[in-house]
């Protein structure tokens, strides 16, 4: 009798004994994925941060007009041209940058060659009463092979389309020169933007449910479509504001969102950014911003 009241005693104090273990380890897990999260949160705040910075320096390098011929040597040729159309009139471009999204690039040998016979033949016209601030403009840049290089405008007049010399401020009626910019210089047509942006959607909506289900550990978060909205206006209001779609201006704008936004789900909701989650949409937002405007 006394051996069996010994033995539950022993067996109370055991179990008693291996759930304070237990305990301990789920505090610890805990502790440790606590830690783990607040690693990689913090992680996602100095990467956009500093992705943001970089942006922000890459890009106002990749303002600034390189140096432009006023005269050009007789005996030279157009080796390469650059496009970039619907852009704001009263803006210049570094068309050789890879931040310029909207930008084209043709290097092909006959439309250098009917391109430099346009160029040659262009008629010099008195400076047309044109209010730039308020009207769109195709930008060309053409490369010559002893390195000089001229920036034209091809702006569109009352009379008739008109061709800029940024680098001498000479007008220039434009001939043929405005159709032949619009028929070598072609992007993606609607119905293939469609199918990239349902593309995309489809991309973002799966990886959203993927990392939903890495993230029900985490406290809830009220669902809203205001943050969508918010950073779809900042983006239409950015590309607005430059006149043509400058992949480093967005991304500075995506990094200071999710940002602001980690931020805030952090101080509200207490919830933390996953590192996998904000790589996974960042660079779907790249790919989809490079494709849909470069193809």
């Amino acid at each position: 009798m006394f051996d069996r009241r010994f033995e539950q005693m022993l067996n109370i104090e055991r179990s008693m004994a291996a759930k304070t273990q237990t305990k301990q380890l789920i505090n610890q897990q805990i502790k440790t994925t606590h830690k783990k999260e607040i690693r990689q949160y913090y992680a996602v705040l100095s990467i956009a941060t500093t992705l943001a910075i970089i942006l922000l320096i890459s890009s106002l390098s990749s303002m600034t007009l390189p140096p432009q011929s006023t005269e050009i040597d007789e005996v030279v040729h157009i080796i390469d041209s650059i496009a970039l159309k619907g852009a704001d009139a009263d803006k210049t471009y570094n068309l050789q940058s890879s931040f310029l999204l909207s930008s084209r690039h043709n290097d092909d040998t006959k439309w250098l060659i009917q391109l430099e016979n346009l160029l040659q033949n262009l008629v010099p016209a008195k400076n047309p009463e044109l209010n730039l601030s308020y009207q769109d403009a195709d930008h060309l840049f053409v490369q010559y092979d002893n390195g000089q290089s001229k920036y034209f405008k091809i702006i569109m007049g009352g009379s008739g389309a008109y061709v800029l010399d940024e680098s001498s401020g000479q007008f220039y009626y434009a001939g043929n020169l405005d159709t032949a910019i619009q028929d070598h210089f072609k992007g993606l047509r609607f119905f293939g933007i469609l199918i990239l942006v349902a593309l995309f959607a489809i991309m973002v909506n799966i990886g959203r449910r993927y990392f939903s289900k890495k993230d029900d550990e985490q406290p809830a978060r009220k669902s809203s479509s205001i943050p969508t909205v918010l950073m779809s206006i900042g983006g239409m209001a950015t590309i607005n504001i430059y006149g043509t779609v400058h992949f480093g201006l967005l991304g500075i704008f995506y990094f200071l969102f999710i940002l602001l936004r980690s931020l805030y789900d952090y101080k509200r909701y207490q919830i933390k950014t996953s590192l996998a989650h904000f790589t996974f949409m960042t660079i779907s937002m790249a790919i989809f911003l490079i494709v849909i405007y470069k193809i």
